[in-house]
Order: C-alpha cells, then sequence, then structure tokens
C-alpha cells in the first residue's frame, strides 16, 4: 500500500510540474534574462535567501516553545519544503499542513498546528508593521490618486 502511494504522489507532482512547465512562455522568460541585471538578480537571491532562513528560525523558535526539537537543518529543510508547496502548487494552505504533519511525528498534532499558525500570525502582524513604516514615507499624492485608499478613507471618516 505505501508503494503505491508514494508512486501516486510522485506521479501527481510529475503531471503538475510537466504543466506548469508547459505553460510558460519561454521566449519572454529568455528575453527578460537577457536584459536583467545581475547584480540585482543576486541581491535578490541574497535577500530571498536570508529572509527564508531568517523565517525558518522564527518558526523552529515557535516550534521550541511548543515542545518540539528539531535542528536547525532539519527546520529549515521542511521549512523550505513548506515553501515550495505553497508555491508551485495549487493550494495556499499545502506547505503549512505539510509543515505541521511534518512535526506531529514526534507530538500533538495540535501543539504542531499552534507553532505554524502562530509562525503565519507573526508573519502577517510584520506585514502590516513595514505596510504602516511604508505609508509614512509614501506620497500622499499617489495614495490619493488611487480610488480604493479614498473610498476607505472616506468610508472610515464616515463612521
Amino acid at each position: 500500500m505505501k508503494h503505491w502511494k508514494f508512486v501516486l504522489k510522485v506521479s501527481v507532482s510529475a503531471a503538475l510540474v510537466y504543466w506548469l512547465i508547459g505553460r510558460v512562455d519561454w521566449r519572454a522568460v529568455g528575453d527578460i534574462a537577457l536584459h536583467a541585471s545581475g547584480p540585482l538578480i543576486l541581491g535578490y537571491i541574497g535577500v530571498q535567501v536570508l529572509g527564508n532562513i531568517i523565517s525558518a528560525a522564527k518558526w523552529r523558535y515557535l516550534a521550541r516553545i511548543q515542545g518540539f526539537g528539531f535542528s536547525v537543518k532539519e527546520g529549515t529543510f521542511a521549512y523550505l519544503t513548506g515553501a515550495f508547496i505553497n508555491n508551485f502548487l495549487p493550494s495556499t494552505i499545502g506547505g503549512d499542513a505539510y509543515r505541521v504533519l511534518w512535526m506531529s511525528r514526534a507530538g500533538e498534532r495540535s501543539r504542531a498546528f499552534g507553532a505554524v499558525f502562530f509562525d503565519r500570525l507573526t508573519g502577517l502582524l510584520a506585514l502590516f508593521l513595514f505596510a504602516g513604516i511604508g505609508l509614512v514615507f509614501l506620497p500622499w499624492q499617489v495614495l490619493l490618486g488611487q480610488p480604493a485608499f479614498v473610498i476607505v478613507c472616506r468610508s472610515r471618516w464616515s463612521l
């Protein structure tokens, strides 16, 4: 039974990757790659790697509070596997479910869910914080030219 389950997983994954590769306009990708700035691409990759390492460390810290113990290497690998699932498969919570299942091998599923939930919650709060800081430096003329922003402000003032 386990063998067939594994074969099914690999087959579905291969079919999805094949489907994704077939949907890419490779000529456009080549044109963009030819005109891209090397230092900017390297900088972007560096920021992405650093951000993933910091996020994995935060998740590991939250998991340790819940009583889970795993190495930085194991945690980073599990975090990046979950990020891959979120980014490349048609699911928004599949990577989180993977991390919960991965952690629950060593303990309770509810505590594993709590660690992943608070990882996501702290990420959302950080996003709001950075958005608020960004709004301080954004010229108001830009915001006032956005109809959605004007509607939200008017609806808040009318309350």
